[in-house]
C-alpha cells in the first residue's frame, strides 16, 4: 500500500534508462490489432503500475467493469507491478509497456534529461494525506503541530515532504519546534494508539484503520491542494505518434472509469474488495468514499494545469527539480479533453 517509495530509485531508474537506450531514444511499437472471440477488433496494451494501491482504483475499475473492453482495449497480460513509478516508466522506454502508472514527477525528471514522455491522463488528483490524533482537535494548520510530537514515513516519501514543507512555510524546524519520529510506512498510526506521539500523518488505507481504533483526522492536505497530479498514465511520445488511436481509447476508458466511481459507490468498493481481500470491507469502504468525496478520484481524466503546477511545486521545492516545467511538456491534455466530451 506505499504512496510513494524512495525518489532516488525513481532518479536510478530513469537515469540507467537514459544510458542504455539514449535520453530521447525509446522502444515504442505500434500496437497491432486483433480479433476477440465474437470478432471485435481490439488492442492489446502492457500497463505496468509503480505498486498496486487503492489510489489506481480507477485502472481496476476500468478493468473489471468491462470498460477497456467497451473502447477496444484490452490488458496484455497481467498489470506489471514496477516498485516505483520511475521503474514503471522505464518499462514504456525500453518498449515493454504501453502506460506506466505513478507520479507525474517521473516524467518531469526524464524530460529535464532531454527525455520525450508525458502524462495523459490523470489516476490519483489532490494530496490523500491527511492528520490524525486521538483527542480529536481540528488544528488550523501545520504550525499547530508545534510542541507536539507526530510520526511520519521516511524521508523521501510524499507524507514526509509535506510535513517538511509545511513545518518550513511556517518558520517551523523539522525535528526542533516538532518531535518528529521517523516510522516505516504503514506503521504511523500505532504510534499514536501505543501513546508514543500525538499526532500521525498517513494515506488511506490507514487512515481508515485510524478511525476505527478510536483516532479524528483533524487536519487535511486534500483541503491545502485540492488540483494536484499525484498520478498519472505515462508514457512516451513516440508511443502517441505511432498509437494515437490506442492512447484515445484508453484515455476514454479511464475517463468513464471515474465516471463510474463517482457514479456507482457500491460498485467501486466491490471492485476494490476483489483487489484488496485483505482489507477489512468497513475500512475499505470508508477509505474508497473518502477519496471520492476529497476528489483524489476526480470526475474526469483530464490534468489541469493546475493541478500539474501543484504537483510539480511541491518537487521543486523538495529540490528534486530546479525549475517549473511547462505544462505541454508534461501533459498532453487532448485525449481526455476529447473522451470527457464524448462522454
Amino acid at each position: 500500500m506505499h504512496i510513494r517509495t524512495r525518489i532516488a530509485r525513481s532518479f536510478g531508474c530513469l537515469l540507467a534508462c537514459a544510458m542504455m537506450l539514449g535520453v530521447g531514444a525509446c522502444g515504442a511499437q505500434t500496437v497491432k490489432p486483433v480479433q476477440d472471440a465474437q470478432g471485435a477488433t481490439m488492442y492489446p496494451v502492457k500497463i505496468n503500475e509503480a505498486f498496486q494501491s487503492l489510489l489506481y482504483l480507477p485502472l481496476y475499475v476500468a478493468k473489471d467493469k468491462g470498460l477497456f473492453a467497451k473502447h477496444g482495449i484490452v490488458i496484455d497480460g497481467a498489470i506489471g507491478n514496477s516498485g516505483t513509478g520511475g521503474a514503471a516508466l522505464t518499462t514504456v522506454l525500453r518498449g515493454d509497456a504501453g502506460f506506466a502508472l505513478g507520479g507525474p514527477e517521473n516524467v518531469a525528471y526524464m524530460n529535464a534529461r532531454g527525455g520525450k514522455t508525458v502524462s495523459v491522463s490523470t489516476a490519483a488528483n489532490s494530496a490523500p494525506t491527511w492528520i490524525v490524533s486521538r483527542d480529536g482537535t481540528p488544528l488550523k494548520s501545520v504550525a499547530d503541530l508545534k510542541g507536539h510530537s507526530v510520526s511520519v514515513s521516511a524521508p523521501g516519501t510524499t507524507t514526509n515532504t509535506l510535513l517538511k514543507e509545511g513545518l518550513k512555510a511556517a518558520g517551523m524546524t523539522y525535528g526542533k519546534d516538532v518531535r518528529v519520529h521517523e516510522v516505516q510506512q504503514g506503521s504511523e498510526i500505532s504510534t499514536v494508539v501505543t501513546g508514543r506521539t500525538q499526532y500521525a500523518i498517513a494515506n488511506e488505507p490507514y487512515i481508515s484503520q485510524s478511525l476505527e481504533k478510536g483516532l479524528r483526522i483533524v487536519y487535511s492536505w486534500t483541503s491545502v491542494y485540492p488540483e494536484y497530479a499525484y498520478s498519472t498514465f505515462m508514457t512516451s511520445r513516440a508511443f502517441v505518434e505511432k498509437n494515437p488511436q490506442v492512447v484515445q481509447r484508453f484515455v476514454a476508458s479511464i475517463n468513464d472509469a471515474l465516471h463510474y466511481i463517482h457514479g456507482d459507490r457500491l460498485g467501486s468498493i466491490a471492485v476494490a474488495r476483489a483487489w484488496f481481500p485483505a482489507l477489512q470491507p468497513s475500512v475499505l469502504s470508508a477509505a474508497v468514499q473518502r477519496m471520492i468525496d476529497s476528489n483524489v478520484y476526480p470526475e474526469s481524466a483530464l490534468i489541469t494545469p493546475q493541478a500539474m503546477r501543484t504537483a510539480m511545486q511541491r518537487q521543486i521545492n523538495a529540490g528534486n527539480l530546479k525549475a517549473m516545467p511547462e505544462y505541454t511538456n508534461v501533459v498532453n491534455p487532448l485525449f481526455a479533453t476529447r473522451a470527457e466530451s464524448k462522454s
